[in-house]
């Protein structure tokens, strides 16, 4: 019996100080998650004729180089189809930003070459997944694109009508946080059959410097 008790009264200690290094455990203090502060920024790129990336590439002459073109445009003529292509130099901002949006502009003018908006024009922009180079590119090299995340524009309803603040982050933010991936946007139609139909705003090549593409980065970085 005196054995017996002994074992009991060993295993009794045990859970008692079992429970009491749990309670000590759960009722000790954690650390308050510190908050991450952040300071914003505001990059706009609005590039001249020198810096400016854009090329208006034309199926009708598919080797055609009109990287110096003042429009920058889309259309159909005679069943044949325009693009543009466009890129922006996002080297100043950090590759670890965090990116909360980017916004296009694209303003319209009456072309001495091309005219204004017509036609059923819907549009669209494409992140752009191979090499140009403004100088080179033409109808018959142009780089690939693709679908995920592009950016639809309405129809037009006037023939002079600017495209303010579209929306392409999510597209710009695979180009900000991959600079070897910053190939730009096509722009294209979205509908390339039926009538003549275009939409023409101005390029970064356009003698009025007012009227350049323009891009709105807003973004973030850790302290």
């Amino acid at each position: 019996m005196k054995k017996t008790f002994k074992i009991k009264s060993v295993l009794a200690i045990v859970v008692i100080f079992s429970t009491f290094s749990c309670s000590s455990d759960d009722e000790s203090p954690q650390p308050t998650p510190q908050p991450i502060n952040y300071t914003n920024y505001t990059k706009t790129i609005k590039p001249d004729a020198t810096e400016g990336q854009d090329a208006f590439i034309y199926e009708f002459n598919v080797n055609q180089q009109l990287g110096s073109h003042p429009d920058f445009m889309v259309g159909r003529y005679n069943g044949n189809e325009t693009r543009n292509l466009i890129r922006f130099d996002f080297s100043d901002i950090p590759t670890n930003a965090v990116v909360d949006s980017v916004k296009i502009s694209l303003y319209s003018y009456q072309s001495t070459s091309n005219g204004s908006h017509a036609g059923a024009n819907a549009s669209k922009l494409q992140r752009v997944t191979s090499t140009w180079d403004e100088s080179t590119v033409t109808w018959s090299n142009q780089p690939t694109s693709t679908s995920d995340d592009e950016v639809l524009l309405d129809q037009t309803t006037s023939t002079i009508q600017d495209y303010l603040d579209i929306n392409v982050t999510l597209m710009a933010r695979v180009m900000i946080a991959n600079p070897s991936q910053n190939f730009g946007f096509l722009f294209r139609l979205q509908d390339n059959s039926g009538a003549d139909k275009k939409m023409v705003f101005a390029s970064s090549d356009n003698t009025d410097s007012d009227l350049h593409p323009k891009i709105d980065v807003y973004y973030r970085i850790a302290e």
